[in-house]
C-alpha cells in the first residue's frame, strides 16, 4: 500500500502483489475488479495517523531499509506477533474472515454491503458466512 492510495475518505486498492518463482510482482487491478474503495472510519483514521511517514518512500509498510515490505517479511513479523500473544499460527488472510464475521455480527451492514467492502459477491457471503447452523428454530412472531 502507498500513501498516494489513501484519500480523505477512502483507501483505494488498485494493485495486487503476487508471489512467483521469480519473486514478488505487482500487477495492476485486483482479482475480480480494477479497483476497490474501502471507507476510512474513525478507527482506521487513527491507525493511519499513528503510522510514521517516510520522506524517502511512498510505501506505508516498509522494511528496516525503507523498502516495500515483502510477503516473507510480513509473515515473519506476523508469526512473532502471534507468538508474543501466545496464539497458534494462522494465515494473515484469516483476518479477512474475522473482519467479515465481525461486520455481519454487528448487524450494521447488510451482506451486500459487506460483500462490496471485501470485493466478493453477496452469494459468497451467504455461502461461507450466513449458512445454516443446523439448529434452526422458528422465531416467535
Amino acid at each position: 500500500m502507498r500513501w498516494r492510495d489513501i484519500t480523505e475518505k477512502y483507501v483505494i486498492f488498485n494493485q495486487n502483489r503476487i508471489k512467483t518463482n521469480q519473486g514478488e510482482i505487482v500487477k495492476k487491478g485486483l482479482k475480480r475488479q480494477e479497483s476497490r474503495s474501502f471507507p476510512i472510519n474513525v478507527q482506521l483514521q487513527k491507525i493511519l495517523n499513528d503510522l510514521e511517514r517516510s520522506k524517502d518512500s511512498d510505501y506505508i509498510f516498509r522494511d528496516r531499509k525503507g523498502k516495500p515490505l515483502i510477503l516473507n517479511s510480513l509473515i515473519k513479523a506476523w508469526t512473532r506477533v502471534l507468538g508474543g500473544l501466545e496464539l497458534s499460527y494462522r494465515r494473515p488472510y484469516q483476518c479477512r474472515h474475522t473482519f467479515i464475521s465481525l461486520c455481519l455480527n454487528s448487524r450494521k451492514l447488510s451482506p451486500a454491503e459487506v460483500a462490496k467492502l471485501v470485493g466478493t459477491s453477496p452469494a459468497m457471503i451467504y455461502k461461507h458466512y450466513l449458512g445454516t447452523s443446523g439448529n434452526t428454530e422458528v422465531p416467535i412472531l
